[in-house]
């Protein structure tokens, strides 16, 4: 009898297990694909690093369910991040949208290198 319901029970949590991976449903493989690919693009707010898709916290399933909503409604990946950007912030994109300030910042450390190392070479010329 303890062997009957043991395997019962093995047989229970390989289910649910199987349930928690297909909590969604896709046209085709390439909707599933883009599905996945744009939950790696976002980070999760609680979680430093993490995307929403290796993440686990409540807010990045929350994450994951409007994504999920938005593609179905047909919404591209822009207007899905645009959607999340106005709620949460750019801090969650990984690449977030290059704008004049956000250029400066990637083009800063390379002049202040230059700036240093002009300043070397002329006091060392002195």
């Amino acid at each position: 009898m303890k062997i009957q319901v043991i395997t019962l029970l093995f047989f229970f949590c390989i289910l649910s297990a199987q349930e928690a991976n297909e909590l969604y449903s896709f046209d085709s493989d390439e909707t599933k694909n883009r599905f996945y690919s744009l939950n790696k693009e976002i980070g999760c707010p609680m979680c430093s690093g993490s995307s929403i898709d290796g993440s686990s916290a409540p807010i990045a399933q929350d994450m994951k369910d409007l994504v999920y909503e938005l593609m179905m409604k047909g919404k591209k990946n822009s207007e899905i991040k645009d959607v999340l950007t106005s709620k949460f912030g750019n801090e969650i994109l990984f690449m977030p949208p290059t704008n004049n300030n956000s250029i400066f910042l990637f083009i800063f450390p390379f002049i202040v290198v230059l700036i240093a190392g002009y300043l070397i070479i002329n006091i060392r010329k002195k």
